[in-house]
């Protein structure tokens, strides 16, 4: 009787645990099903959209070996705050966490710096859209395009939070 007990509650876990993979597994299944002949790059723009475009902005704008500063992994900046989620695009450049509103101590032990204004609405927390909310001395600044008929826009010098080119963009700070 205990056998079959046994038996009965480990069929149930693997049922359970079957069904979960599925439900996980099935939006990234149903992407290369419907689009079997987009390319790589059109698959992850169907999965990650506008996030992706700029995780492959920062890597063509990076060296192999830069160390980069990203937002606190918080609304609004979840994702691109999320150094080890990040990490997956941006391998083998070395992601460091931020804070909201100051520097890290050494900033000179990096050689870039995200501009990210928001991965996702946050109602409630719009004023903390637009990251980072500190100056940072830069050497240039790069800001990714709007639209695909606009090209990358560089900024020589400083970046100021209050600068009102950096509300609602994306970019790339040069250390």
């Amino acid at each position: 009787m205990k056998r079959a007990i046994g038996i009965i509650f480990l069929f149930g876990v693997l049922t359970f645990n079957l069904y979960k993979a599925f439900e996980f597994l099935w939006p990234q299944i149903s992407i290369i099903k419907n689009f079997p002949k987009r390319s790589y790059d059109e698959k992850m723009r169907e999965k990650y959209g506008s996030y992706y475009d700029f995780m492959l902005f920062v890597k063509e704008n990076t060296p192999e070996n830069a160390v980069i500063l990203v937002p606190p992994m918080q609304p609004p900046w979840a994702g691109s705050g999320n150094y080890v989620f990040s990490n997956y695009f941006l391998y083998p450049r070395k992601l460091i966490g931020g804070e909201i509103d100051k520097p890290p101590q050494d900033l000179k032990q990096f050689t870039n710096v995200l501009i990210v204004w928001k991965d996702f609405e946050a109602k409630g927390l719009e004023e903390l859209y637009g990251w980072p909310k500190f100056a940072v001395p830069a050497k240039e600044i790069l800001y990714m395009p709007t639209n695909s008929s606009e090209k990358t826009q560089v900024k020589r010098g400083n970046y100021s939070p209050k600068d009102e080119l950096n509300i609602g963009r994306y970019g790339l700070i040069k250390l």
